[in-house]
């Protein structure tokens, strides 16, 4: 008997798979390695060869040094043996050699049938599947891999991969970041990157830092609470209030002694009483009240008697002065006047021909402002009516029974001053001379 096919040489022995896989067989979406295919196309191919081998061809059936055909019950036929002995094949095992089914099952898990040629093709042809599919995913994670490398090739890269075995999930990692755990790969974290934690300055709401993760620390600004200035009974960041609770605040009515209102905190407004008369023109002048200063002039009046007589007195390169009256500050008007047929004032001067200075002036402050002077060398002169206006800064003089004199003052006149009327006696010239200054009458201010 000759054979046309040719035998399905597989030369690479392979890898025999543990007895427990060749128990349970390949299961449904398996990838079995390629030297388990390349064991099992091998031994296909062993026990092939070696069954042709045992064949004789077709012509030596029946014959001496042939072979014996089988019957329609798989026995040899009794005329063919030998002495009329029987010749039994038992089926194959394992272990025993005989009769074995052939199959096409490439996903069976019977050991007592052999594969045929096409069930070997396409266990060898998922096998190639399975490469592929091995490959593309050791390329995916950048293993560099191709299907011309052999499963022992392969074997050793994909072992060689480090398979995640973390329990990390979306909510533990940073959005946007890709990552893997012990059950899925490929996974996007979604936690939010908030960036820089920033500064917080505590107010009086609540302020939120969103949930995420932050880059630098989150800085709560401390908040120096001066205990004095928190009412007792609240605490602010953990200090307690100090400042006592002194209720409404209530009306002040100034009195002429100081007035305190104790420390505290006052839930209503302190009101100090106004005084609509504290006015500076109801306030003596030169004098204040809680800042405001006085313009009211005092209501001054009155009237002297005047009763001066000097007597005749030597001068000789001297001054001399005479006050006739001093009157009180606030005086605007001075009235001196003649009664009856006398003169209210004179000066009599008795001299050895050289002139002399007679001044008639007033004093304030300091100031001298003159009202009337005359240079004579001898003489009596009689003043009968003197009327001065403070406030115009004007006079009027009559004098010797009938001059008169009417003329502005010269000069700063300060109303919250006293002013005095006097009279000087200036002798500069060298002259002993002697003179007499009298004042009568009765002069009147207001």
């Amino acid at each position: 008997m000759s054979f046309t096919e040719k035998l399905p040489d597989w030369g690479n022995p392979g890898t025999e798979p543990p007895e427990s896989k060749k128990q349970a067989g390949f299961l449904p979406s398996e990838k079995p390695p390629a030297d388990w295919f390349n064991w099992l196309f091998n031994r296909a191919y062993k026990v092939l060869e070696e069954i042709r081998s045992k064949v004789e061809l077709i012509g030596n059936k029946g014959k001496p040094g042939g072979y014996a055909g089988l019957d329609s019950t798989g026995k040899i036929p009794p005329e063919l043996l030998p002495d009329g002995q029987e010749i039994v094949l038992p089926d194959a095992s394992l272990t025993e050699k005989g009769i074995v089914q052939l199959s096409n099952a490439t996903n069976g898990i019977r050991e007592n049938v052999a594969a045929t040629e096409k069930a070997v093709g396409q266990a060898f042809q998922a096998g190639n599947e399975r490469k592929a599919e091995v490959v593309a995913a050791l390329v995916a994670i950048g293993v560099q891999a191709s299907t011309s490398e052999t499963w022992a090739q392969l074997i050793p890269k994909i072992a060689a991969v480090i398979r995640a075995t973390g329990d990390a999930t979306v909510s533990d990692v940073i959005a946007g970041k890709a990552f893997s755990n012990a059950t899925a790969n490929g996974l996007t974290g979604n936690i939010p990157d908030r960036g820089a934690g920033g500064i917080v300055t505590p107010g009086a709401t609540d302020q939120t830092k969103a949930a995420g993760r932050y880059t630098t620390a989150i800085t709560i600004k401390g908040v120096p609470v001066p205990a004095d200035k928190v009412l007792t009974g609240t605490t602010i960041a953990g200090t307690a209030g100090t400042m006592a609770n002194r209720g409404a605040g209530g009306l002040i009515i100034p009195g002429t002694t100081n007035i305190t209102k104790q420390a505290g905190y006052y839930s209503s407004d302190i009101i100090i009483r106004g005084e609509p008369n504290k006015i500076p023109a109801n306030i003596k002048q030169g004098i204040s009240i809680d800042g405001v200063t006085g313009t009211l002039k005092p209501n001054v009046s009155g009237q002297v008697q005047l009763a001066l007589d000097t007597g005749k007195a030597p001068i000789w390169n001297q001054t001399k002065l005479h006050d006739l009256v001093t009157v009180p500050a606030g005086t605007t008007l001075i009235n001196w006047g003649r009664n009856g047929a006398s003169p209210y004032g004179s000066i009599e001067m008795t001299s050895n021909g050289n002139p002399t200075n007679r001044y008639i002036e007033l004093v304030n402050n300091g100031n001298i402002i003159p009202i009337y002077s005359i240079t004579e060398v001898s003489g009596l002169y009689n003043y009968d009516y003197l009327y001065v206006d403070l406030r115009a800064m004007s006079f009027f003089l009559i004098y010797s029974g009938a001059a008169q004199m009417y003329n502005t003052l010269t000069g700063v006149i300060d109303h919250n001053l006293p002013t005095t009327l006097r009279i000087r006696i200036v002798e500069d010239r060298g002259s002993n001379i002697t003179y007499r200054v009298t004042a009568s009458g009765i002069l009147h201010y207001a």
